[in-house]
């Protein structure tokens, strides 16, 4: 969804859902939130993940 600042996944999943999600464990997605929080890419507000930056996120990924 998009929002005027960001984009948003529109519903709240837990850790261990979006590992199950991609197939990682709960303390990976934690990690990597955590990094692309403090990179600026995302921001997590009442359970909900917004990308804030997609350049930076495209960055991360690119250099995964």
């Amino acid at each position: 969804m998009v929002t005027p600042d960001a984009y948003k996944i529109p519903s709240w999943y837990t850790h261990d859902e979006l590992g199950a999600m991609i197939g990682a464990r709960r303390v990976a997605i934690t990690r990597a939130l955590g990094l692309l929080k403090n990179e600026g890419a995302v921001e997590v507000k009442r359970h909900l993940i917004y990308v804030t930056d997609r350049e930076v996120l495209t960055r991360l990924a690119e250099a995964r």
